[in-house]
């Protein structure tokens, strides 16, 4: 049965979310299934009610011919692109996970030969002229050996680095200081970095 209201995306929202809490109380299963369709849920839910969250790293990656959206989620920097420009899109390139998501993602980008949905890991054997990555240093297990396998992709990257708690995130930010010139954060905690 097709969502075609606000109040049963809600519905369906509420029920798989409280379904995975139920099930995975500190919320760190990131494969369960139930996690999947919460986090499908939320991230549709976050990109619709916020539809110009993805613009900042639009303008920092303006020029790109071929851009990676890495951990991409519900990918909502190649769906603002998609929305935005369908007939002046740069080669995109849509990485996350083998699940629930990056199956929405290749159902969401199915008819678009300008959008590549690839697995995550898969993406980082690729040049791009740049990355974005949102949300996803702190959930990755080696956020330092990813930064460096970033900077050998593209030589502009757009990121954010949220928790600031996280016990690798000064080594990281440090890293990209050193390897190139990194800018930001800027209000919404993008930076920018550019190889020299």
């Amino acid at each position: 049965m097709p969502v075609t209201d606000y109040a049963s995306f809600q519905v369906l929202n509420y029920h798989y979310a409280t379904q995975w809490r139920e099930q995975y109380p500190t919320g760190d299963h990131w494969d369960a299934p139930e996690g999947g369709r919460a986090r499908l849920f939320g991230y549709v839910h976050r990109r619709e009610m916020h539809p110009l969250r993805w613009w900042p790293a639009a303008w920092a990656l303006r020029g790109c011919r071929s851009i990676l959206e890495y951990g991409a989620g519900a990918a909502p920097f190649a769906h603002g692109l998609v929305t935005a420009w369908p007939f002046r899109l740069p080669a995109l390139t849509v990485s996350d996970t083998p699940g629930l998501l990056a199956a929405y993602c290749v159902h969401r980008f199915a008819d678009l030969p300008r959008v590549t949905v690839m697995e995550a890991e898969a993406s980082l054997s690729h040049t791009y002229d740049g990355l974005v990555c949102t949300e996803v240093f702190e959930h990755l297990p080696d956020p330092f050996l990813t930064a460096t396998r970033f900077m050998h992709c593209a030589p502009r990257i757009a990121f954010d680095y949220v928790d600031d708690g996280h016990p690798q995130r000064t080594a990281v930010l440090t890293l990209f200081h050193a390897q190139g010139h990194l800018t930001g954060p800027d209000p919404r905690g993008l930076y920018l970095w550019r190889r020299r």
